[in-house]
């Protein structure tokens, strides 16, 4: 497996290739457009000066010819350095004089030139002309001026190729240096080492993953006090009832007690404890497995209200309280939802609210309203009472069931369970006190579900 810096080094230095690459190839068709242009531009110049010569000697003699052309021509190589050949026709294309330099390679003295410009007087043709420019890099000066230019472009090209690699060569060691100070500090993690400082990072990558493993160290560490905190307080709730199972049954045993019918009811409400905290603590271990996938079918909301009125008007009422329930929404409302998981979490929720309301001595209504609410579903149920401030933070925990101590009736885990079937169902649940001295709760869903059926 190939190191980050090898990586990075290899990145770099294709880069600056594929870059030079790109140089060398713009440099090269620069310089065919300029040859190109040179060639256009001296062709020009050449035909002009051409035409001007063939037109003032007509003018002279009133004809051309190869006697008359020779002088008038001669006069005028000596400015046709940037010239290969050119040749002189008469108005009837016959060749009257032909030059072709010396210096210039690959043309025999026999090489003619096809006629190209037409020379005119008074819009009458007089003669033609021909030429052939030199090539761009037979010109000393042109020649020159690219050998300067590639040797700077490639003088410039090893130059930033050496620096680039330095700067990369130094960036690397950077970027490597604090890869591994990551790697290190996040093995240390790995081996439960839970007081590494994450010291802050030179780039923003890093940076983020540093972060995001001091992070992951205090969730492992709130994770860690939280499993501690839960098997004390399972052994806790199973301690209790273990002891006085254990205790009244060697009385009974003993013949200290007698089996009678209140106390074999004492003894059945010690198991039925036993039993909910055991049912609860599989329910929940069950909905946070990621294995667990929800049931989506869609709900109507009308009879799903209707089902927990029926099912928990009498326990209110036994009470003292009543259990009002409401669908504040015109129309059929129907939504998806696990309705198994969504009917759990709803009784955990009225059975706390009907708990709460009853240890706190109050009466009054317990109200379930479910209402639509854009792309969502929110259920919120509300009772008489209030929670400390500093409590509410805690109430979704494991075991946590706030000041009252462990006298309250059940498990512990009831709106932890509410909470797990929440996330399962890509929703959230909150509590807060309101003005009207009440606790609400309160559960939303979305309203579209990835696979109803």
């Amino acid at each position: 497996m190939r190191s980050l810096r090898y990586k990075l080094l290899l990145i770099i230095i294709l880069a600056i290739f594929f870059n030079s690459g790109i140089m060398v190839a713009a440099a090269f068709w620069g310089s065919g457009n300029s040859s190109r242009e040179w060639r256009s531009m001296v062709t020009t110049q050449s035909i002009r000066r051409l035409a001007l010569v063939v037109e003032s000697l007509w003018l002279e003699h009133g004809e051309l010819t190869l006697t008359n052309s020779r002088e008038a021509m001669n006069q005028i190589t000596n400015f046709t350095d940037e010239l290969a050949s050119f040749a002189v026709y008469d108005s009837n294309k016959t060749p009257v004089y032909y030059w072709r330099n010396q210096a210039y390679p690959g043309l025999s003295p026999t090489h003619s030139l096809k006629p190209q410009y037409a020379v005119l007087h008074e819009g009458n043709i007089i003669g033609w002309v021909a030429c052939l420019p030199s090539d761009f890099y037979f010109i000393s000066t042109n020649r020159s001026l690219v050998i300067r230019m590639v040797q700077t472009l490639i003088l410039g090209m090893v130059l930033s190729i050496a620096a680039a690699f330095a700067i990369s060569h130094r960036m690397s060691l950077s970027a490597t240096r604090d890869a591994r100070v990551l790697a290190a500090l996040l093995g240390k993690l790995s081996r439960g080492d839970r007081s590494i400082p994450f010291p802050d990072q030179s780039t923003s990558e890093f940076q983020a993953i540093a972060r995001a493993s001091a992070r992951l160290q205090d969730t492992l560490i709130k994770e860690k006090r939280q499993r501690r905190q839960w098997t004390q307080d399972i052994a806790h709730d199973l301690k209790t009832p273990v002891t006085a199972l254990r205790g009244q049954l060697e009385a009974i045993k003993d013949g200290v007690f007698t089996l009678t019918d209140e106390r074999f009811k004492t003894l059945e409400g010690e198991f039925a404890h036993i039993d909910k905290l055991v049912q609860d603590l599989s329910l929940l271990s069950r909905v946070e497995s990621p294995e667990m996938l929800p049931v989506i079918r869609k709900l109507d909301a009308a009879s799903f209200l209707g089902q927990i009125q029926s099912r928990f008007t009498p326990v209110a009422e036994a009470s003292g309280l009543t259990l009002e329930c409401s669908l504040s929404c015109k129309g059929k409302l129907t939504f998806p939802a696990d309705p198994d998981l969504l009917s759990r979490a709803i009784n955990n929720l009225v059975q706390n609210a009907i708990q709460h309301a009853r240890s706190s001595g109050r009466s009054g209504i317990i109200t379930v309203e479910l209402s639509a609410e854009g792309s969502d579903v929110a259920i919120t149920v509300e009772n008489p009472g209030h929670i400390p401030e500093s409590n509410l933070p805690y109430l979704f925990e494991r075991l946590y069931r706030g000041d009252s101590g462990r006298s309250t009736p059940g498990s512990g885990l009831g709106l932890t369970i509410v909470r797990a079937v929440a996330d399962k169902l890509g929703g959230s649940v909150t509590a807060r006190n309101t003005s009207r001295g009440t606790v609400r709760m309160r559960l939303v869903l979305p309203r579209r579900a990835e696979k109803p059926v």
